[in-house]
């Protein structure tokens, strides 16, 4: 059983930072209430409930559709510092050359940081160790440890950057800030492009793995 719910809990988490990136605040809530009126739609009675789905379904659906119609290609280069302090935002530059032919508006760019996912050994002895919960409270408090434990190992903080114009077939300049939370190695995993459909509800999503100059 606790090995069901560890990998029921990465599974979960992995699903709600893949909905948080390929949706916005906006689109997040169309999904709730689609959900909400697909559960409550399951009422036949329920018809005001079934048309509601049916909208936010084809709205949902339209925004995707448009999402990948998003064509951009890039090439990236990181100027990093060799050391930075935990706890004080370091600032850096990343040179985007943008390799299309049409300039491009109304994107975010985001850092991909390696997640410290608890092992399977961390994970059972954290949750044996807090007495033993009443029925029907074990599952939620073993992710509130779970839940607790990811964020207290949390790497660093990037905030998304919000990108200028890029004209096409150009070299753009950004600066980045990053803020460490953990001593050690900081492994920064990639740099993914983002561009929101005309909807403003979903999000299309390139993504590059690269290696970083140091200044």
């Amino acid at each position: 059983m606790q090995r069901f719910l560890y990998h029921l809990f990465r599974f979960s988490h992995a699903v709600q930072r893949s909905l948080s990136r390929r949706f916005t605040p906006r689109g997040l809530t169309v999904l709730g209430g689609c959900i909400s009126s697909a559960l409550i739609g399951l009422d036949t009675n329920q018809s005001l409930a079934y048309q509601i789905f049916t909208l936010l379904a084809s709205m949902l659906a339209v925004a995707i559709a448009a999402s990948q119609l998003f064509r951009f290609r890039f090439r990236a280069t990181r100027s990093l510092p060799r050391f930075g302090t935990v706890g004080l935002p370091m600032k850096y530059k990343i040179l985007i050359q943008h390799q299309t032919r049409r300039a491009q508006t109304g994107l975010q760019l985001f850092e991909e940081i390696s997640e410290a996912y608890p092992s399977f050994p961390e994970f059972t002895r954290q949750t044996g160790s807090s007495r033993k919960p009443q029925r029907g409270q074990g599952q939620s408090r073993s992710y509130s440890h779970w839940f607790r434990y990811v964020f207290q190992r949390r790497r660093a903080i990037a905030n998304p950057v919000n990108l200028p114009l890029l004209p096409p077939n150009r070299q753009s300049e950004v600066t980045v800030e990053i803020t460490p939370l953990q001593r050690g190695l900081l492994r920064l995993t990639g740099l993914t492009v983002a561009c929101s459909d005309p909807l403003g509800l979903a999000k299309a999503c390139r993504t590059l793995a690269l290696c970083p100059n140091r200044s």
